[in-house]
């Protein structure tokens, strides 16, 4: 399939691959904020829930709901650098009352 320089339509938004829908949602996963909780209810991103694998979707299809996509790209995985300020942050006295969180890190 040819397109132009400029035309990022399949790596940006592909289309669904059960219903052919063009304008999915991108899944976005971990503990969601409370803007990540207005931008779904406004039909912006779809929430994938606080743990994410290697296989987890990228995609929600808005007509049918379908799931599909991943791994994640390189600007989805938490960096060295990320991984090493939550360590800081779960290691300091601010995180007293954190309680039940599991810090998954996997190298893909």
């Amino acid at each position: 399939m040819d397109h132009e320089p400029n035309d990022t339509r399949e790596i940006d938004e592909p289309r669904c691959p059960k219903c052919g829908e063009g304008t999915p949602l991108h899944i976005a996963y971990g503990l969601p904020s409370h803007g990540m909780f207005e931008a779904s209810s406004r039909g912006e991103i779809a929430l994938g829930g606080c743990c994410m694998s290697y296989d987890s979707p990228s995609w929600q299809c808005r007509a049918c709901g379908h799931a599909w996509g991943g791994p994640p790209t390189q600007q989805e995985v938490a960096q060295p650098e990320d991984v090493a300020d939550a360590i800081l942050s779960l290691s300091s006295d601010e995180s007293r009352q954190v309680t039940g969180q599991a810090l998954r890190v996997a190298c893909w």
